[in-house]
């Protein structure tokens, strides 16, 4: 909860700028924007497919928005729970389901 505060006052410019630092220094994002959260899975896949443009030879962190959009969507694609447009359009951009936990 203390976490999600602070992410939300960094978002918001709430904190003062040593304080931002400290957070930004231990690799803490601001919290999603509410548009964010709401884009549809078209949009993210642009997102994704333009990240990956920029970083072939990397994956969003899931401490962005769109890498906790991705950890999301890799779960679903291990557990079945995408349709199948969205799980090609996933595995084409290399995407691969996530594993279980403890494997």
């Amino acid at each position: 909860r203390w976490l999600h505060r602070m992410r939300a006052k960094l978002r918001n410019g709430k904190l003062s700028e040593a304080e931002a630092e400290a957070l930004r220094g231990l690799g803490v994002e601001p919290a999603e924007k509410k548009e964010d959260i709401e884009k549809t899975f078209d949009e993210r896949i642009e997102e994704l497919r333009s990240w990956r443009s920029e970083h072939p030879d990397e994956w969003p962190k899931n401490d962005s928005s769109l890498g906790w959009w991705l950890h999301k969507m890799r779960v679903k694609l291990r557990n079945g729970k995408l349709s199948e447009a969205e799980a090609d359009a996933l595995t084409a951009l290399g995407v691969k389901p996530a594993k279980k936990r403890g494997h």
